[in-house]
């Protein structure tokens, strides 16, 4: 009977050990997703609008950049993705000539912008709806704030009813994206 006791004491202890790390790493009334490989990909709305979402990472290509992506679920084929940026387009800067060192520019459409440095490292969200094997509708957020600065924030903040998706792309699939 004293084994039982000191297996049943072990048993417990390591449940409640692994139920706080699994409650520590979620947020109430929050339902996170892991990229699926149905996001997972290149897509394109047209050849100047284009999209890579990795398992780590959301790129709009020739805009902006961001990491640590998370993405919070609202059904099966919508959800917003979150993303911390590391880089973004200054549009108010244009420079015509290509710069000697290109680390912090991005060229679009003819021009090369510097990074607008203020959001590096700042939230901003992207909205996805209609998901399927083969295409997408997105939409990065606009309004009021362009980047917040916790991802807490970023959540509450970028959502339909504060009406920051107001207009999606429509995307289709053009690649697998990478880890």
């Amino acid at each position: 009977m004293k084994k039982f006791n000191i297996f049943s004491k072990v048993a417990i202890a390591a449940f409640l050990v692994a139920s706080a790390f699994v409650l520590a790493g979620c947020k109430p009334g929050v339902e996170y997703r892991d990229v699926n490989v149905e996001l997972s990909g290149t897509w394109a709305a047209s050849e100047s609008e284009r999209y890579t979402i990795t398992y780590s990472s959301f790129e709009s290509e020739n805009t902006y950049k961001g990491d640590n992506l998370v993405i919070v679920q609202d059904s099966a084929s919508s959800g917003r993705i979150f993303i911390k940026y590391t880089q973004v387009a200054d549009w108010s800067k244009g420079q015509e000539d290509e710069p000697a060192d290109k680390t912090g520019w991005t060229f679009s459409f003819g021009k090369w912008y510097p990074s607008d440095v203020a959001l590096i490292g700042k939230w901003y969200a992207i909205s996805y709806k209609d998901l399927t094997s083969k295409s997408i509708k997105l939409s990065g957020a606009y309004g009021a704030k362009k980047a917040a600065d916790t991802l807490e924030e970023a959540i509450a903040e970028f959502t339909a009813e504060n009406n920051y998706f107001a207009f999606y792309s429509d995307c289709v699939k053009t690649g697998f994206a990478d880890k």
